[in-house]
């Protein structure tokens, strides 16, 4: 997205905030609480299984979705290709006008037979394949799985034959990994994908009513280790631009290393990134579990349930929660979220331009280079 856009539809957004009007724009729904891995970095292995939501259900959000003119949807997990009905769930998303991203761990090569590639690359908008590192013994050890190396480049192999969905590389930021991050850059040139993300690991639970994994917090990246950061990620972007690859570097400098610091001072994340922050992403995007429950975003715990109330009355509740986080007044969980952070960045500082008018120049600066 180029400056200018950026800007007029943070400018559109604004007004829509001030007015109490901002639309639902996309809804990210977990397909299932099952997964293949049992990851250093994701509680996910203590959800508990058998209370998925339906395929029925699922075909009944969708209609809704299209009554209501969402046009977005995010399919996550556990891992979606373990649902046996993941394709109809893509043909009927697909089939409303929906636009479909997903993700997958790249564990189910198995799965991506010639009628799932086909049905994927005409119903998928974008396919993100979490690859954590081009090292095997260490992409092994952070999913603790012995084949996961294995596993992932027999998927990647399998993807590189679509041409319409964008395919996208993306990778956990931690101490583990980070120096290796310009190997993602070759493994998506050879497997012809499109772009290769970032997102730092997360120091809280991926699931508000779980306790953090045991040993997560050591992946945490310290003061120690920025500068390495920054040498990774000069190298990593010097190498896509030879690729035509792109990446969110760009996007990740102005808040990422502040958000590792702040884990080792325990200040609040978004204190010192800009002057006056708001969050967006609580307003024109919902979280959906696997089994109904809806959250305004992914920390904060659910409000709700799409088997007892229909998606309107949900987008439409005025959650106390909700209209604390208009307010400006910023929940527990949101110390240490980095959820939707290049768009909240982008709205706080089009929200509040004159108090954050030397967030806005280096903001301004980061979508240039990206």
């Amino acid at each position: 997205m180029g400056l200018l856009t950026s800007v007029a539809n943070n400018l559109k957004a604004n007004l829509a905030f001030r007015q109490g009007k901002v639309k639902c724009e996309g809804i990210d729904v977990n397909l299932t609480a099952n997964c293949t891995y049992d990851c250093l970095f994701c509680e996910c292995q203590q959800l508990p299984s058998g209370t998925d939501l339906a395929k029925e259900e699922l075909f009944n959000l969708a209609d809704q979705m299209a009554e209501e003119g969402i046009p977005c949807v995010f399919f996550g997990g556990g891992e979606p290709l373990m649902r046996p009905d993941f394709l109809e769930l893509l043909r009927y998303f697909s089939s409303k006008g929906i636009r479909i991203s997903t993700i997958t761990n790249g564990s189910l090569p198995n799965k991506l037979t010639p009628e799932a590639l086909t049905v994927i690359d005409q119903c998928v908008d974008t396919l993100l394949v979490s690859f954590d590192s081009a090292v095997p013994e260490q992409y092994n050890e952070l999913r603790n799985h012995k084949k996961a190396f294995e596993l992932g480049i027999a998927t990647l192999d399998r993807l590189s034959s679509l041409e319409n969905c964008k395919k996208v590389i993306t990778a956990v930021i931690c101490r583990s990994n980070y120096q290796e991050f310009p190997g993602l850059v070759d493994l998506a040139k050879r497997y012809r994908f499109d772009n290769v993300v970032f997102q730092p690991v997360s120091d809280g639970p991926n699931y508000p009513e779980l306790s953090v994994k045991v040993g997560k917090t050591d992946l945490m990246l310290r003061p120690e280790d920025f500068q390495g950061l920054k040498e990774s990620f000069e190298q990593t972007e010097a190498a896509a631009k030879k690729c035509n690859i792109r990446t969110n570097i760009p996007r990740l400098f102005p808040w990422v290393f502040r958000y590792f610091d702040n884990h080792a001072n325990d200040r609040i994340f978004y204190h010192g990134l800009v002057n006056v922050f708001q969050c967006i992403v609580a307003f024109n995007r919902i979280c959906i579990r696997h089994n109904g429950d809806v959250q305004l975003c992914a920390l904060v715990p659910g409000r709700g349930n799409i088997r007892q109330s229909s998606l309107r009355e949900l987008i439409g509740a005025r959650y106390p929660v909700k209209e604390q986080i208009r307010e400006g007044n910023l929940t527990e969980q949101c110390r240490k979220c980095f959820c939707g952070m290049d768009a909240n960045l982008s709205f706080s500082v089009t929200y509040r331009p004159f108090s954050n008018l030397r967030q806005l120049l280096i903001l301004a600066k980061s979508r240039l280079l990206s």
